[in-house]
Protein backbone atom coordinates (compact mmCIF):
# COMPACT_ATOMS: atom_id res chain seq x y z
CA UNK A 1 0.00 0.00 0.00
CA UNK A 2 1.33 3.22 -0.73
CA UNK A 3 2.72 5.09 2.48
CA UNK A 4 2.23 8.32 1.92
CA UNK A 5 -2.21 7.51 1.00
CA UNK A 6 -2.08 5.63 4.60
CA UNK A 7 -0.17 8.67 6.49
CA UNK A 8 -2.28 11.09 4.87
CA UNK A 9 -5.37 8.53 5.54
CA UNK A 10 -4.34 8.88 9.48
CA UNK A 11 -4.29 12.88 8.94
CA UNK A 12 -7.68 12.51 7.22
CA UNK A 13 -9.29 10.63 9.99
CA UNK A 14 -8.40 13.39 12.70
CA UNK A 15 -8.06 17.18 11.58
CA UNK A 16 -10.42 19.81 11.47
CA UNK A 17 -10.68 23.80 11.13
CA UNK A 18 -9.45 26.27 9.34
CA UNK A 19 -5.89 28.26 9.95
CA UNK A 20 -3.10 30.99 9.53
CA UNK A 21 0.48 31.70 8.17
CA UNK A 22 1.80 32.55 11.99
CA UNK A 23 1.34 29.45 14.29
CA UNK A 24 4.20 30.22 16.95
CA UNK A 25 2.22 33.26 17.89
CA UNK A 26 -1.34 33.48 17.28
CA UNK A 27 -2.92 29.94 16.59
CA UNK A 28 -3.20 28.48 20.04
CA UNK A 29 -4.64 32.13 21.36
CA UNK A 30 -7.28 32.13 18.82
CA UNK A 31 -8.13 28.83 19.72
CA UNK A 32 -8.21 29.70 23.49
CA UNK A 33 -10.81 32.19 22.60
CA UNK A 34 -12.85 30.00 21.08
CA UNK A 35 -12.97 26.62 22.91
CA UNK A 36 -13.94 26.96 26.53
CA UNK A 37 -13.01 23.27 27.24
CA UNK A 38 -9.12 23.30 25.72
CA UNK A 39 -6.45 21.41 27.24
CA UNK A 40 -3.00 21.52 27.25
CA UNK A 41 -0.15 19.32 27.19
CA UNK A 42 1.09 19.19 30.63
CA UNK A 43 4.57 21.07 31.52
CA UNK A 44 6.41 17.79 31.25
CA UNK A 45 5.04 16.92 28.08
CA UNK A 46 5.37 20.00 26.50
CA UNK A 47 9.04 20.04 27.77
CA UNK A 48 9.34 16.65 26.42
CA UNK A 49 8.55 17.63 22.65
CA UNK A 50 10.68 20.63 22.91
CA UNK A 51 13.73 18.13 23.56
CA UNK A 52 12.67 16.45 20.89
CA UNK A 53 13.39 19.49 18.57
CA UNK A 54 16.72 19.14 20.13
CA UNK A 55 17.31 15.70 18.78
CA UNK A 56 15.60 15.85 15.52
CA UNK A 57 17.11 17.23 12.36
CA UNK A 58 16.63 21.31 12.04
CA UNK A 59 13.83 22.40 11.02
CA UNK A 60 11.22 20.18 13.82
CA UNK A 61 7.25 21.08 12.89
CA UNK A 62 4.54 19.25 14.87
CA UNK A 63 0.88 19.28 14.60
CA UNK A 64 -0.16 21.51 17.26
CA UNK A 65 -3.14 18.85 18.25
CA UNK A 66 -1.95 15.70 19.66
CA UNK A 67 -4.16 13.01 20.08
CA UNK A 68 -4.29 8.85 21.38
CA UNK A 69 -6.19 7.88 18.45
CA UNK A 70 -3.05 7.61 16.82
CA UNK A 71 -2.03 4.44 18.44
CA UNK A 72 -3.61 1.27 17.27
CA UNK A 73 -3.90 -2.64 17.90
CA UNK A 74 -0.08 -2.94 16.40
CA UNK A 75 0.85 -0.59 19.05
CA UNK A 76 -0.31 -2.40 21.88
CA UNK A 77 1.20 -5.33 20.59
CA UNK A 78 4.57 -3.66 20.42
CA UNK A 79 4.28 -2.58 23.90
CA UNK A 80 3.24 -5.73 25.64
CA UNK A 81 6.40 -7.12 24.04
CA UNK A 82 8.39 -4.29 25.31
CA UNK A 83 6.87 -4.88 28.94
CA UNK A 84 8.16 -8.55 28.71
CA UNK A 85 11.48 -7.43 28.05
CA UNK A 86 11.44 -4.56 29.78
CA UNK A 87 9.17 -5.20 33.17
CA UNK A 88 10.84 -2.58 35.21
CA UNK A 89 9.82 -0.11 32.77
CA UNK A 90 6.53 0.65 33.16
CA UNK A 91 3.93 3.56 31.93
CA UNK A 92 0.71 4.63 32.84
CA UNK A 93 -1.05 3.80 29.70
CA UNK A 94 -4.94 4.54 31.08
CA UNK A 95 -4.76 7.56 28.93
CA UNK A 96 -4.24 5.58 25.93
CA UNK A 97 -7.96 3.70 26.28
CA UNK A 98 -9.70 7.00 25.17
CA UNK A 99 -9.21 7.69 21.85
CA UNK A 100 -11.16 10.56 21.40
CA UNK A 101 -8.76 12.55 23.72
CA UNK A 102 -7.24 15.86 22.09
CA UNK A 103 -5.02 18.36 23.46
CA UNK A 104 -3.26 21.24 22.22
CA UNK A 105 0.36 22.02 22.62
CA UNK A 106 1.12 25.59 24.26
CA UNK A 107 2.35 27.77 21.12
CA UNK A 108 3.76 29.69 23.21
CA UNK A 109 6.38 27.29 24.51
CA UNK A 110 9.08 27.15 21.89
CA UNK A 111 12.78 26.28 21.31
CA UNK A 112 14.75 27.87 18.01
CA UNK A 113 14.47 24.72 15.97
CA UNK A 114 10.55 24.39 16.75
CA UNK A 115 7.55 25.07 14.23
CA UNK A 116 4.16 24.62 15.49
CA UNK A 117 2.13 23.37 12.44
CA UNK A 118 -1.26 24.29 13.19
CA UNK A 119 -3.81 21.64 13.20
CA UNK A 120 -6.35 23.46 10.83
CA UNK A 121 -4.35 24.65 8.61
CA UNK A 122 -3.10 20.95 7.77
CA UNK A 123 -7.02 20.47 7.17
CA UNK A 124 -7.75 23.45 5.27
CA UNK A 125 -4.75 22.41 2.58
CA UNK A 126 -5.81 19.16 2.34
CA UNK A 127 -9.44 20.08 1.40
CA UNK A 128 -8.56 23.61 -0.48
CA UNK A 129 -6.50 21.64 -2.94
CA UNK A 130 -6.25 17.35 -4.27
CA UNK A 131 -2.25 17.90 -3.08
CA UNK A 132 -1.97 19.95 -0.10
CA UNK A 133 1.89 20.29 0.12
CA UNK A 134 2.23 23.32 -1.75
CA UNK A 135 -0.27 24.67 0.30
CA UNK A 136 1.55 24.16 3.03
CA UNK A 137 4.69 25.05 1.76
CA UNK A 138 3.69 28.35 1.07
CA UNK A 139 2.20 28.93 4.54
CA UNK A 140 5.05 27.24 6.72
CA UNK A 141 7.88 26.95 3.89
CA UNK A 142 8.22 23.44 4.35
CA UNK A 143 6.66 20.34 3.20
CA UNK A 144 7.11 17.87 6.23
CA UNK A 145 5.99 17.75 9.85
CA UNK A 146 5.46 15.82 12.35
CA UNK A 147 2.13 14.51 14.48
CA UNK A 148 2.57 12.86 17.87
CA UNK A 149 -0.03 11.02 20.31
CA UNK A 150 -0.14 12.36 23.96
CA UNK A 151 2.94 11.89 25.26
CA UNK A 152 2.99 9.29 28.53
CA UNK A 153 6.08 8.42 30.57
CA UNK A 154 7.26 6.12 33.52
CA UNK A 155 7.44 6.84 37.00
CA UNK A 156 10.81 7.76 37.30
CA UNK A 157 10.80 10.10 34.61
CA UNK A 158 13.35 8.58 32.71
CA UNK A 159 11.01 6.75 29.88
CA UNK A 160 8.85 8.44 27.38
CA UNK A 161 6.12 6.58 25.38
CA UNK A 162 4.54 7.91 22.18
CA UNK A 163 3.54 8.16 18.86
CA UNK A 164 5.84 9.86 16.78
CA UNK A 165 5.36 10.14 12.82
CA UNK A 166 6.44 11.70 10.40
CA UNK A 167 4.59 13.00 6.82
CA UNK A 168 6.85 14.18 4.10
CA UNK A 169 5.46 14.98 0.55
CA UNK A 170 8.45 12.91 -0.68
CA UNK A 171 6.87 9.79 -0.03
CA UNK A 172 9.84 8.05 0.65
CA UNK A 173 10.66 9.94 3.77
CA UNK A 174 7.40 9.23 5.82
CA UNK A 175 7.35 7.03 8.49
CA UNK A 176 6.09 6.19 11.88
CA UNK A 177 4.95 4.19 14.80
CA UNK A 178 4.74 3.71 18.61
CA UNK A 179 8.60 4.72 20.29
CA UNK A 180 10.22 4.63 23.69
CA UNK A 181 12.71 7.20 24.10
CA UNK A 182 15.24 7.96 27.41
CA UNK A 183 16.50 10.81 29.00
CA UNK A 184 20.50 10.21 28.49
CA UNK A 185 22.18 13.64 30.05
CA UNK A 186 19.36 15.93 29.40
CA UNK A 187 18.49 14.87 25.94
CA UNK A 188 15.57 12.40 24.94
CA UNK A 189 17.00 9.69 22.51
CA UNK A 190 15.67 7.24 21.03
CA UNK A 191 15.59 3.40 22.94
CA UNK A 192 13.11 1.55 21.31
CA UNK A 193 10.89 1.17 18.38
CA UNK A 194 7.35 -1.19 19.20
CA UNK A 195 5.81 -0.75 16.48
CA UNK A 196 6.62 1.01 12.70
CA UNK A 197 5.02 2.41 9.17
CA UNK A 198 6.97 3.78 6.58
CA UNK A 199 10.77 4.16 5.97
CA UNK A 200 12.54 5.00 9.29
CA UNK A 201 15.66 6.60 8.87
CA UNK A 202 19.04 4.82 10.38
Amino acid sequence: MNIKLVALALIGLTFSGCGNQNANQTENNHTKTETSNVVLLNDIQQQFIIGLSVTYPKPFLVSNTFRNRYINKGDIKGLKAFNQKYPDITFDTTSLNNKDLEILADTNKTHNNLYWVNDKDIYTCKNVVRDMWPCLKNRYQHQAFYYFSVPTFSADGKYALVSLNYVSAKDEESYGGLRVFKLEKGKWEEFAVLNNWGNMPE
